[in-house]
């Protein structure tokens, strides 16, 4: 019987680690969008600085762009390319986190009531995408597994609809008879 594991390559097919990676990366792009808005309208930032270099509530915009592109090639198929993308998301991740942990915005001290626990949010959303997107790079990176199905105990190479392989190697070394 064929079973399914995380090590078939029918596993390995489904769009399931994909799907979470753009879930995420979508998640993370309206919390970028609504941290910006908050930020701007409160007067932390102003607009121009709500998603720029300065800006305590969103990622600078280059990085949101430069994020989603990633998450969109790296999703995209299973060569190289795919790796490479989700290898650069993971990266520009584990940037932005580090730069949330240290830039002196985290708990900045104009910052009114509640905007702290959700710049923490925003790290975890971040390190959440940083997470699959590594995952992803990994899953598409390793070459697919052969496949442990069998057909009624025969390797389904060998399986043409009855016997064993040992017999059937033992049947294709007979001579043919002429009728």
């Amino acid at each position: 019987m064929h079973q399914i594991s995380l090590f078939t390559p029918d596993a390995r097919r489904t769009p399931t680690l994909s799907l979470l990676l753009v879930t995420a990366m979508g998640t993370l792009l309206v919390v970028d969008l609504a941290g910006g808005l908050w930020a701007a309208t409160s007067g932390i930032n102003s607009w121009g600085e709500a998603w720029g270099g300065r800006a305590l509530l969103a990622a600078p915009l280059p990085m949101i762009g430069g994020q989603a592109l990633m998450t969109w090639w790296s999703v995209r198929g299973r060569d190289r390319r795919a790796v490479a993308a989700a290898v650069l998301l993971a990266a520009a991740c584990l940037v932005s986190l580090a730069s949330g942990f240290f830039d002196g915005g985290l708990g900045h001290a104009d910052l009114e009531p509640g905007m702290t626990a959700y710049q923490v949010f925003l790290l975890l959303v971040t390190g959440v995408v940083g997470l699959l997107a590594t995952a992803r790079a990994v899953q598409t990176a390793v070459p697919p597994a052969r496949s442990t199905a069998t057909i009624g105990g025969h390797d389904p190479v060998w399986f043409t609809g009855g016997g064993d392989t040992t017999s059937r190697a033992r049947s294709s070394e007979r001579p043919l008879r002429n009728p």
